[in-house]
């Protein structure tokens, strides 16, 4: 269910692109620095209600991703940055352009992680985006190791997104807050409403401007 996939090509995510190729259901939107990938899909994610992703090669292209998927931390929205990452078998070796990406993310992401079998993939995937998804929503780093990309082709049953993502119902709120909440805005003489990111991701917007109006 993802339109659209915000990214930078690079050498260690080239299977991942050439896969979305004259593909009309996913289109790729390049650009030319991976922190605008990150901010394309925040921005998205957080206009729509819907998940994102965003896409970068192995190195210092994954940590121009960080800015983005921050700020996707703090507005909680559902983005899942995808990463390319250096051959298993070089990994631990210093090899070119390797940085502990996982640790890197870790504290801006709901959940940070490398994938380490190639048939996992569509599981993964699916997990990332449950967490994005779920309870608060936020940002998901997943890492593929670049050898876990090439030459492997196995089938897969695409399960729909509603039959592994939490569907959520919300409680009604504590009548004796809201009570209380009536009373002091009945009496305030310039009563203002302040109304952020809580609202859109609660599909509250009717009912706030009914309480504005």
């Amino acid at each position: 269910g993802i339109p659209y996939v915000f990214g930078l090509p690079g050498h260690a995510i080239l299977d991942i692109v050439d896969a979305m190729y004259d593909r009309s259901d996913v289109r790729f939107i390049g650009v030319r620095h991976e922190q605008a990938a990150a901010l394309m899909a925040d921005g998205y994610a957080r206009a729509t209600g819907d998940p994102s992703v965003c896409l970068a090669s192995v190195g210092p292209g994954s940590v121009n991703l960080t800015t983005g998927v921050a700020q996707a931390w703090m507005a909680h929205a559902p983005v899942v940055a995808l990463a390319g990452g250096v051959f298993e078998e070089v990994s631990d070796r210093d090899a070119f352009q390797e940085l502990d990406l996982v640790s890197m993310f870790r504290p801006i992401t709901k959940h940070a992680m490398q994938l380490r079998k190639a048939d996992r993939i569509p599981e993964m995937l699916r997990h990332a985006f449950r967490i994005a998804t779920s309870g608060k929503k936020g940002p998901v780093y997943l890492e593929f190791p670049s050898n876990l990309l090439r030459d492997h082709t196995f089938d897969v049953n695409l399960i729909p997104p509603n039959n592994y993502r939490v569907v959520e119902s919300r409680q009604a709120g504590d009548q004796k807050s809201i009570d209380s909440a009536a009373r002091l805005l009945s009496q305030a003489k310039r009563p203002t409403v302040i109304a952020g990111g809580g609202v859109i991701w609660s599909k509250a917007t009717n009912e706030i401007v009914k309480l504005a109006d």
